[in-house]
C-alpha cells in the first residue's frame, strides 16, 4: 500500500516520468489514519496523485480516499487471490476450527482461547516481535505452511476463523472458501 511504500517512494519518486502509472492494491483497509498520512507523504514527496489508481476493498474506502483526492475503483484484495494454489482435500475432521493469521495483536486470537481441538498457522510471527499471544493449540503454530499444507489443515477443520475487527480485505475467509470450509 501508499504508506507501506514511503522509503521507496523517497528514492524513486525523482525518476518517476509524467507518463508512469502506478496500480495500488491494498492488503487491508484505507483507514481514516492510513489515508490522512498517505496524504501527506504525497504532499511531503511533491507526488502526482493523478498517477496513482487506488484498488480499494469497500464503497467506504474509495469516498475516503477520494475525498483525500485520489482516485480508483472498489477491486477488492480477494480479487487476486490466485484460487489454484489451494484446494479441495478429502480428510476427517480433527480441529474444531483453524484460524490463519499472523501472531499480531490486531487479529485477536484471544478470542478463540476457549476452544477445545484448534489449530492455528502462524508461521514466522511466532517470534512475538509482533506483539500477538496465541493461545493453546493443537498444532505448532510457528511452522510455515506451504499452501498444499494450508489446504489440508483447513480440510481437517470444521470451520476457519477470522477475528480482526480492524482489516479490510481477508485472504484467509477466501483461502477457508477455497479449500471447502
Amino acid at each position: 500500500n501508499l504508506t507501506h511504500n514511503y522509503r521507496w517512494l523517497k528514492t524513486c519518486a525523482r525518476y518517476f516520468k509524467k507518463t508512469d502509472y502506478f496500480f495500488v492494491s491494498f492488503g487491508w483497509a484505507l483507514t481514516p489514519h492510513l489515508c490522512d498520512q498517505a496524504s501527506w507523504m504525497f504532499e511531503y514527496l511533491k507526488l502526482n496523485k493523478e498517477q496513482f489508481f487506488l484498488l480499494y476493498n469497500t464503497p467506504e474506502e474509495k469516498s475516503r480516499g477520494e475525498k483525500a483526492g485520489f482516485t480508483g475503483a472498489v477491486i477488492n484484495n480477494n480479487a487476486w487471490l490466485n484460487s489454484d494454489q489451494l484446494s479441495l482435500k478429502k480428510c476427517n475432521k480433527i480441529y474444531d476450527a483453524c484460524y490463519i493469521a499472523r501472531a499480531v495483536k490486531f487479529k485477536r486470537h484471544e478470542l478463540c482461547a476457549t476452544i477445545d481441538n484448534l489449530a492455528l498457522a502462524a508461521g514466522d510471527s511466532c517470534s512475538g516481535s509482533e506483539g500477538g499471544t496465541l493461545p493453546p493449540c493443537k498444532n505448532d503454530p510457528s511452522k510455515f505452511l506451504n499452501r498444499d499444507e494450508i489446504s489440508q489443515l483447513c480440510a481437517q477443520s470444521h470451520c476457519g476463523l477470522i477475528f480482526s475487527e480492524i482489516e479490510g480485505a481477508c485472504y484467509a475467509s477466501s483461502e477457508y472458501l477455497l479449500c471447502g470450509i
